[in-house]
């Protein structure tokens, strides 16, 4: 794709982040939004898109009009603010950096704790189903002078239910979970064997720590978590998988069924209750 892009004169384009990449070429760039009022009634943009240089048109006419028009606008601004990392040897010296260690990116900035604590609240797939019942008596709980929350949560999993987290305050911030774990063959049989009920934990703690542990890390990074939470009524693989992120308190929060120990696998029962304390709300 880049190398076709590379050859072009112009771009035509509507809502595609592909601007940030074809303004490297100072080329000219036209934004073709004819369905601009139902997409950010929908869906949204990140800034506004009078804030961007490049000419707005509406209808064929217009983008015929500036199609054949010479390039007019200033965008060092724009190139400034989102391009100004761009060097022949870009990948080359993000790679050396974090790959080798080796200090080849002249200007980095190091992100600063607010000194506030971490809160995860996890919310699998049964939670997910009842916000915001399940959530906003603990959200509530938490003040925002001294926490960051966010909420972790399976896109599919809110479905139709997106203005739920338009509706968040702005001081709330999430992680969508998109994908499965990364398994070794070897890994994700005996995870079916466990789930199967047809191996002891110990043997199945043993063999997936390692990659439960890896899975926090792809997620969160080097996040210093205060708090993980997580709910009674979520599968065992979402309770477990919060058992190996790294935190300082962990807690679950109870649900009025009926005791589901029996449905789980073997070991697995023990291991939730050794993990997390009880939450009372």
């Amino acid at each position: 794709m880049y190398r076709f892009l590379s050859r072009c004169d112009a771009l035509v384009t509507d809502y595609s982040s592909v601007q940030f990449d074809f303004a490297l070429t100072r080329r000219n760039i036209i934004l073709f939004a004819y369905d601009k009022d139902e997409y950010l009634a929908n869906r949204g943009t990140y800034l506004p898109l009078e804030q961007l240089p490049f000419p707005i048109v509406k209808d064929v006419d217009s983008l015929v009009s500036a199609l054949r028009a010479e390039k007019t606008y200033d965008d060092a601004g724009f190139l400034e603010t989102y391009c100004r990392y761009d060097s022949p040897t870009a990948t080359a010296s993000l790679c050396s950096h974090v790959f080798f260690n080796e200090d080849t990116i002249p200007s980095k900035q190091q992100l600063q704790p607010n000194g506030k604590r971490n809160i995860l609240i996890a919310l699998g797939d049964a939670a997910a189903s009842k916000v915001p019942g399940s959530t906003d008596s603990l959200l509530a709980s938490f003040d925002s002078a001294t926490c960051n929350v966010f909420l972790m949560f399976k896109p599919a999993s809110l479905r139709g239910r997106e203005g739920y987290l338009l509706s968040l305050p702005e001081s709330i911030s999430y992680f969508p979970i998109a994908g499965s774990m990364t398994l070794s063959p070897r890994e994700r049989s005996m995870q079916a064997a466990y789930a199967r009920k047809a191996l002891p934990f110990a043997v199945f703690d043993k063999n997936l720590d390692a990659a439960y542990r890896f899975e926090a890390r792809r997620r969160f990074g080097t996040i210093d978590w205060d708090t993980v939470i997580c709910f009674e009524n979520d599968s065992w693989r979402d309770k477990y998988f919060l058992s190996k992120v790294s935190c300082a308190h962990r807690y679950i929060v109870g649900n009025d069924s009926a005791d589901a120990s029996s449905r789980l696998p073997m070991g697995m029962a023990d291991h939730i209750r050794k993990s997390f304390a009880p939450l009372q709300r």
